[in-house]
């Protein structure tokens, strides 16, 4: 996956779009890569989902509805 973001980041850099002055780059993954690659992503907390999830499924109660947190990391690319 990123190297569709490598890839759109030299395109628009070959085609003198500016990153991130014109176009801004946001990933929802936050994997150590993003890091490395100084690419903006979001911190989306996916156990802590994923736990409720099960035990919302194990205890056979209606789904809820709440905010979950999630955190910008923001880098170079916004």
């Amino acid at each position: 996956m990123y190297k569709q973001s490598l890839k759109y980041e030299t395109h628009f850099r070959a085609h003198h779009i500016s990153i991130p002055r014109e176009l801004a780059i946001l990933r929802f993954d936050n994997q150590p890569i993003a890091k490395y690659m100084n690419i903006t992503t979001l911190e989306i907390p996916l156990v802590e989902i994923g736990k409720k999830l099960f035990l919302q499924a194990i205890n056979d109660t209606n789904p809820s509805h709440e905010e979950i947190v999630v955190k910008l990391i923001e880098r170079k690319t916004v």
